[in-house]
């Protein structure tokens, strides 16, 4: 028995804060506060074009997600924040699982890819949220960032992943794999200042 799983790589930077005062708390309330994310995806050649996708591959059921990290991309566990599946109810196959994997340092896994084997790029892209959209219960960056977009389709880029057994081209959008972002980052304390 065999399963389809898929990657995407970011890293992840959370801007800082001027220190706490009366003061910056009024001006942050009426500002968008920017985050920062850097995608990194891999170069395909598809019927004679290039195109920027990442990989989902058939694996054996059963095999762990660290091994296929360390062994087909070169990314060790120590180069890992954290990861997370994207809902299966945002993919078009439901025997695919697709993991949103934050890493630590975004060189260091391009490297690790390039030295794999892939041809990378990186797309660098700005998030928004308000401290409104911070939630005391739970202080995480991608939470406030999906809160802050709802409703409003700033998220609604597609990020493409290419099937490497049939070429097939999927489309995930970003607030998908922000969503499955949540409950990954926690704030950076002199954010939590101002919830």
């Amino acid at each position: 028995m065999s399963r389809k799983i898929g990657f995407v790589f970011l890293s992840s930077n959370q801007l800082p804060l001027k220190a706490y005062s009366e003061i910056n708390s009024v001006n942050y309330r009426e500002k968008i506060l920017l985050h920062s994310i850097c995608l990194i995806h891999q170069v395909h050649q598809i019927n004679d074009n290039l195109i920027k996708a990442n990989s989902i591959k058939e694996y054996t059921k059963g095999v762990k997600i660290d091994t296929i990290l360390k062994n087909d991309f070169g990314i060790r566990q120590s180069q890992i924040v954290d990861y997370n599946p994207i809902p299966k109810k945002y993919l078009k196959n439901k025997n695919t699982v697709v993991y949103a994997v934050i890493v630590k340092s975004p060189d260091k896994i391009v490297k690790s890819l390039q030295e794999t084997g892939f041809k990378v790029v990186r797309d660098n892209i700005l998030l928004s949220f308000k401290l409104d959209n911070l939630d005391i219960e739970n202080p995480d960056i991608f939470c406030a960032i999906l809160s802050y977009g709802k409703g409003k389709n700033y998220y609604k880029r597609k990020i493409k992943f290419v099937d490497n057994q049939t070429n097939t081209i999927y489309d995930i959008s970003l607030s998908n794999i922000i969503e499955s972002l949540c409950g990954l980052e926690e704030l950076r304390e002199e954010t939590k200042c101002y919830i």
